[in-house]
């Protein structure tokens, strides 16, 4: 007698995602249904971790290899993917590349600047966040990376009127109020964050 073993959630990414399954099965069938795989890739990275990004991987392969290159959204993809897969020497040379190609994209500064900031290569970090900075002064993204760049340096202080003055224009935004409270608390002011 055989023992079954369903696959779950934490094992197959497409179990008990109908919008996936759907999308797995069009490329399975058609694996040059670019749209599809593009679909699909997208909704993997959603929520990604190293299964889901190889997946989304290997979709964005097909789309960037038959296709001869792709878009900008499907480079960028790849490049998310493959930081997730662990392979950052190909991320960051395609980040750079990214930056070369298209350099009114805030998108590929952040996954470059993400990039150093892992490796812990501050100062290079540091010199492309004032770049991007200077060009996407109201991102989002850019803002939080600044933020975190000083709370890796442990520049409290700095990170602190970071995060005051970045909640002014994005108040909603959680993580910078995370930010904020983590920077209260290293600086032993508790009470402010109440």
């Amino acid at each position: 007698m055989s023992v079954f073993f369903p696959e779950t959630s934490d094992t197959n990414p497409v179990f008990l995602n109908k919008q996936l399954e759907s999308l797995y099965n069009k490329i399975t069938e058609n694996p040059k249904d670019y749209p599809s795989q593009k679909q699909y890739a997208e909704i993997l990275l959603e929520r990604p971790n190293k299964d889901r990004a190889l997946r989304a991987k290997k979709s964005l392969e097909i789309i960037l290899t038959e296709k001869k290159g792709g878009d900008i959204n499907s480079e960028f993809l790849y490049l998310n993917a493959l930081r997730f897969t662990g392979e950052t020497k190909k991320a960051k040379y395609l980040a750079e590349q990214g930056i070369e190609k298209y350099p009114n994209t805030a998108g590929f500064h952040v996954q470059l600047i993400s990039i150093l900031m892992t490796e812990n290569n501050m100062n290079q970090a540091e010199d492309y966040l004032n770049t991007a900075l200077k060009k996407f002064h109201n991102d989002e993204k850019i803002i939080r990376l600044e933020i975190k760049l000083h709370m890796l340096l442990n520049n409290w202080e700095k990170s602190l009127t970071l995060c005051n003055e970045a909640l002014q224009s994005h108040p909603e935004d959680q993580r910078i109020v995370i930010g904020q409270i983590q920077s209260l608390s290293n600086l032993n002011r508790t009470h402010d964050a109440v």
